[in-house]
C-alpha cells in the first residue's frame, strides 16, 4: 500500500508554471495545476480552460487533479462557467468510474459556493 504524504504547494512564476504544465513528469504537472488554481494570478477563465484541457489527460492522477482544481476555482473565485464545467465532469464520470468520488466532491464545491457566472452568452444581450 502506497503511503501518501502531504506536500506543500508553492507559488510558481508564470514562466515556470508554463514549463511545468508542459512537463512529462506527472508530479510536476500536478503541482503546476494546484499552484495555478491556488496562487495563479491569471483570471479564473484562464484557469478553468487549463483545467478543462487536463481533464482529458490519459494519466488518471493528472485528470483527477484537474477535477479537484475545478472545484477549487469555484470555491476560491466564486466564478466558473458552471454549465461547461458540469457537462465536462459528468462526461468524465461516465467514461472514468474510478473518478466518480472525486467528481462528486468537485460538483459539490461547484454547487455549494455561490457561482456568479453561468455563461458568457447569458450575460451578453
Amino acid at each position: 500500500m502506497e503511503v501518501l504524504l502531504y506536500q506543500e504547494i508553492f507559488k510558481v512564476d508564470e514562466l515556470n508554471l508554463t514549463q511545468m504544465l508542459g512537463s512529462t513528469d506527472e508530479k510536476e504537472v500536478i503541482n503546476a495545476l494546484l499552484a495555478l488554481v491556488l496562487y495563479g494570478e491569471n483570471d479564473w477563465q484562464y484557469n478553468q480552460r487549463i483545467c478543462m484541457n487536463f481533464l482529458e489527460n490519459k494519466v488518471l492522477a493528472i485528470a483527477s487533479i484537474a477535477v479537484i482544481c475545478l472545484g477549487h476555482i469555484a470555491r476560491n473565485h466564486s466564478c466558473l462557467d458552471k454549465r461547461k464545467a458540469i457537462d465536462a465532469l459528468k462526461c468524465k464520470a461516465n467514461n472514468f468510474p474510478k473518478l466518480a468520488g472525486t467528481i462528486k466532491d468537485a460538483l459539490e464545491n461547484i454547487n455549494l459556493y455561490k457561482i456568479i457566472f453561468v455563461s458568457i452568452k447569458a450575460i451578453i444581450f
